[in-house]
């Protein structure tokens, strides 16, 4: 049996945290290695990963100092033995068929990632919804191979293409390729270095958790300087795809830069530094948007052109459209 590596970064967790590993650790697919990665927490969280370490063998906990979700998945990543990689969030919880449904769709079709489907749920786990993302890609089928150009389509309006936890990784993906540590949006930023080392992909429709959403979930964040981390992303992703020739989907990746960096311009409230580093995110920015421009239609050059020459009108519209 192939060997899974489960990698969960933990940081304060500790109301949803036993939710979380019970579902990982009952998984149907047994073969793990399970790697929690303690984030310096404050709470009892540490006390929690030691506990279950102590009742399953197949758990190992690193103790560290706080340095954020990407360090925390790099040494998982550093620390792992597995055939195949698979994320997992302190604050989801797991259907317990998950794992062994994205490496059924792995083992059918030979691919090198396997992705699958979640549904939303409230801190308190009621009032789960489906965003039917999954069905927005291949439909009704089982599972579905597709192309690196789809997988690109679907990354500004679909979350289990950028989400680590919807999918199931070849391990040699990640021989030397690392999270970029300090930021949010990590996500996104290592798509463009994952994608470069995949041959094939293989949608499976199955759900694979329930994302919770809370005060501290990414989704309940407010916006502050740190948001335009996406924007950073998004650039490599656009000089990614345009080395592919993907280049529809660069404009609605420049199109929610573009937003990201209006909403911080109007909403966050930035130190010296940041204001600095604002101007050179938007600087990057503008030259992406004017290489696209060439190439764009009359609403994407419209909204270039006013973001480029004339930025506060553009945040004025921006927030008027909000």
């Amino acid at each position: 049996m192939k060997l899974v590596s489960v990698i969960i970064p933990i940081y304060n967790s500790e109301k949803y945290l036993e939710e979380c590993l019970n579902s990982i650790i009952n998984q149907t697919y047994r073969n793990l290695e399970i790697l929690l990665v303690d984030d310096g927490s404050s709470d009892s969280s540490a006390l929690i990963c030691d506990k279950y370490a102590q009742e399953d063998e197949r758990i190992t906990v690193f103790h560290v100092e706080n340095g954020g979700v990407g360090r925390a998945r790099n040494i998982g990543l550093e620390n792992a033995k597995g055939d195949y990689i698979y994320f997992a969030d302190s604050d989801d919880v797991f259907y317990k068929e998950a794992i062994e449904s994205l490496l059924s769709g792995i083992e059918k079709t030979g691919a090198d990632i396997a992705i699958g489907d979640y549904l939303l749920m409230d801190h308190d786990g009621t009032n789960i919804k489906d965003p039917h993302e999954m069905e927005r890609i291949i439909g009704k089928e089982e599972y579905k191979v597709i192309s690196e150009e789809t997988f690109w389509k679907y990354v500004t309006n679909c979350n289990i293409i950028v989400f680590p936890q919807s999918k199931l990784y070849s391990g040699k993906i990640w021989k030397n390729n690392r999270f970029k540590e300090g930021m949010i949006n990590e996500d996104h930023n290592a798509l463009p270095d994952i994608m470069s080392c995949v041959k094939s992909i293989v949608c499976v429709n199955v759900k694979l958790f329930n994302y919770r959403i809370h005060n501290g979930s990414i989704m309940h964040c407010g916006v502050r300087f740190k948001s335009s981390d996406a924007v950073v992303a998004h650039i490599k992703e656009i000089e990614y795809l345009l080395s592919k020739g993907y280049i529809s989907s660069c404009f609605e990746l420049c199109l929610n830069a573009m937003r990201i960096m209006s909403e911080v311009k109007r909403n966050a409230v930035m130190n010296e530094q940041e204001r600095q580093e604002f101007k050179n995110r938007y600087r990057n920015l503008c030259g992406v948007a004017r290489k696209l421009n060439r190439m764009g239609d009359k609403k994407f050059k419209l909204r270039s052109i006013i973001f480029i020459n004339c930025f506060p009108l553009y945040v004025c519209l921006n927030g008027i459209r909000s």
